[in-house]
């Protein structure tokens, strides 16, 4: 999803795993902040087209969500943050929290099969086998075969900035000071993520530092970011 405050021309785009909900949360809650889309878009059998959860700006100007005009008035932003790091608290998302929703049927995370696979494996299988199944398995042919960029990337286009997880508070403010937001606004601590050591550094093993160099040299590369 984003998050658009209409008031300020604001448009924050959220990266995935990179304290997105926690900035969303302060954009709705102090200045007025919306979800976009509300709901995800459907076809006529019911099927997705647009999740309402995680987008990029290409996603919402294609479903017709923001014309080009509009977008262009806005100060556009979204998040990154070390793979490395995002990766640890990715695991211990969907090894610990994501393992109750599993039961319900009507929860967000049956939208994605794939998703719902993960969850299952990680229940009984390592950090570094869930690197090797997910990344080296099913993204690294993919991006070798055919050239393509990591996905990540994709939510850095067309930002006016990209704020980064490890200073974002520092950011954020630097953020509003450009929209022409005049008074702090404070990003709350919500939906942080448990069941993890603070030392990404500790989960890796050679093997799995290796294919996420690889997976992900484009955000490494463009970021300045390293193990």
């Amino acid at each position: 999803m984003a998050i658009v405050c209409r008031a300020h021309q604001i448009l924050f785009i959220m990266t995935p795993i990179t304290a997105c909900s926690a900035v969303g949360k302060a954009l709705r809650e102090e200045l007025g902040g919306e979800f976009l889309p509300a709901e995800p878009i459907t076809d006529g059998r019911g099927r997705v087209r647009l999740d309402s959860k995680h987008n990029t700006l290409a996603d919402l100007l294609r479903h017709e969500l923001l014309d080009e005009s509009t977008s262009r008035k806005m100060y556009k932003f979204s998040t990154v943050r070390n793979p490395f790091d995002r990766l640890v608290s990715k695991y211990a998302k969907e090894k610990n929290k994501l393992q109750e929703h599993l039961g319900d049927p009507g929860s967000w995370i049956h939208r994605d099969p794939r998703l719902v696979e993960d969850i299952v494996f990680c229940r009984d299988h390592s950090f570094d086998e869930w690197i090797e199944r997910r990344y080296r398995t099913r993204l690294w042919p993919r991006l070798r075969g055919q050239g393509r960029k990591n996905g990540l990337l994709r939510y850095a286009e067309g930002m006016d900035t990209v704020m980064r997880y490890e200073n974002l508070d520092g950011d954020f403010a630097k953020v509003l000071k450009a929209a022409g937001v005049a008074r702090r606004v404070e990003i709350p601590r919500f939906h942080v993520t448990g069941g993890r050591t603070r030392d990404y550094r500790s989960y890796y093993s050679a093997s799995s530092r290796k294919i996420v160099e690889y997976a992900f040299r484009d955000v490494l590369e463009r970021f300045g970011y390293g193990f």
